[in-house]
């Protein structure tokens, strides 16, 4: 299924790109299929020892990339600020009229904004290595939060990681069915797979 936005509604959707198909999905109704599924399923370390590893290892790259991102963002963070003084500079040495220094101040606010948010959200995925390593336990067996509160890179990391060929959803019976489970998993009874 492919994402897409209704631009109107500000809502996401995911729609069947098989021909004939017809499905689409209220993307907030998928997250929660998949968040409940992600609920039922454990780390079994009797068939795959290494497991936890290897997961620990993939959650710490996560989070490098999202401290290296945080870095590049509050260097772009600089760079509107300067702008901003160098525009208000020029606005009362009379350099500028009002006219374009609105323009231009709103788009740089604007700017400004979007890499403020940009820096919370590289914010909301940081932690200490030790901490992950110390809690990777929890982690595996909170899959469904991980991926809840995570970035998309966290939400990509736990999907391969857990389901290596993916869900399909059947839309008859409104539930998601399991390609295949990552060695090291299991599902809990009561879930089809």
């Amino acid at each position: 299924m492919t994402g897409y936005c209704v631009k109107k509604k500000n809502l996401y959707y995911y729609k069947c790109r098989k021909l004939g198909c017809g499905v689409n999905k209220s993307a907030i109704a998928i997250h929660l299929l998949f968040a409940s599924l992600l609920k039922s399923i454990r780390l079994n370390e009797d068939k795959n020892p290494t497991i936890k590893k290897q997961l620990t290892a993939n959650f710490i790259k996560v989070d490098n990339i999202n401290r290296k991102s945080k870095a590049l963002y509050k260097g772009n963070l600089t760079t509107i600020k300067t702008k901003m003084e160098h525009l208000e500079e020029r606005f009362a040495m009379g350099e500028i009229n009002e006219r374009l220094f609105k323009k231009f101040n709103s788009k740089l606010e604007q700017e400004l904004k979007d890499v403020e948010l940009l820096i919370d959200k590289s914010k909301a995925g940081l932690s200490t290595q030790n901490f992950v390593k110390q809690e990777g336990d929890e982690i595996l067996q909170k899959l469904a939060d991980v991926w809840q509160r995570g970035d998309l890179h966290a939400k990509r990391l736990v999907q391969s990681a857990v389901f290596p060929e993916g869900l399909y959803f059947d839309h008859l019976a409104g539930r998601l069915i399991i390609k295949k489970l990552a060695s090291g998993f299991y599902c809990l009874e009561g879930i089809k797979t």
